[in-house]
C-alpha cells in the first residue's frame, strides 16, 4: 500500500534514515506502479495528495484477521549504483511471523564488490532494525560476477496486500563506501 507523506514528512524520512535524496525520489512512483501491478487501488491521498495532507495511514497489518499466505511470493525491487545492481527477486512466507526474500548482487564493474552480512539489515519506514538472518554462498562478488543470497526476516508478518514498507540496506565493505537501500 502506498502511503502519502507530505513533503516535510518525506524530507524528515530521508534525513532521519540518511537516505540519498536523489535515489529516494523515485520510490513513490515505483510503489504506485507496483500497486497497480498487484491490483491495489490507490487511496485518495495517493491519487490527489493535495486534498488531505493531514491524513494518517492506518496502523498495523492490512491483512488483519487472516493468516498470511505461506509459500512462494512474488516481490521485486532493484537499485543500481556505479555498475553494481542489487535486486530483490521473489521470496517465501515460512510462518505467520517469518519470511525470506531472495536477493541478487550483480557486479558489472572491473573491481570486486563486497559487503558484510552481519552489517546488512532490513529496516522499517521509521528506521527500526528488524531481526534478520542473511545467508549467501559468499559476500564478495568478483568483477563481472554475480552472487545470490537470502535474508530471513524474523518476527515480522508478511503483508499479502502489497508493499511490505521495509527497506533492505546493504553497505559496501570494499573501498567504494556505497550504501544500497532497496525498498520493498
Amino acid at each position: 500500500m502506498l502511503i502519502y507523506q507530505p513533503k516535510s514528512g518525506r524530507a524528515n524520512l530521508i534525513k532521519s534514515n540518511n537516505y540519498n535524496r536523489y535515489a529516494f525520489e523515485g520510490v513513490k512512483k515505483h510503489k504506485e506502479i507496483q500497486d497497480l501491478i498487484q491490483g491495489v487501488t490507490p487511496s485518495i491521498a495517493t491519487t490527489n495528495p493535495g486534498t488531505q495532507p493531514d491524513e494518517k495511514p492506518p496502523k498495523g497489518n492490512l491483512n488483519t484477521g487472516s493468516k498470511p499466505t505461506r509459500g512462494a511470493v512474488a516481490i521485486a525491487a532493484v537499485q543500481t549504483r556505479d555498475n553494481v545492481e542489487i535486486r530483490i527477486d521473489g521470496g517465501k512466507v515460512e510462518s505467520a511471523r517469518n519470511f525470506t526474500i531472495n536477493f541478487i548482487v550483480e557486479n558489472r564493474s572491473d573491481r570486486p564488490f563486497a559487503f558484510v552480512p552481519l552489517y546488512a539489515e532490513v529496516v522499517t519506514e521509521s528506521g527500526k532494525k528488524l531481526k534478520t538472518r542473511f545467508s549467501s554462498a559468499q559476500a564478495q562478488v568478483p568483477a563481472k560476477g554475480t552472487i545470490k543470497g537470502e535474508v530471513q526476516v524474523l518476527g515480522q508478518t508478511w503483508n499479502s496486500q502489497g508493499s511490505q514498507n521495509l527497506t533492505l540496506v546493504i553497505k559496501e565493505s570494499t573501498g567504494g563506501g556505497r550504501i544500497f537501500r532497496i525498498p520493498f
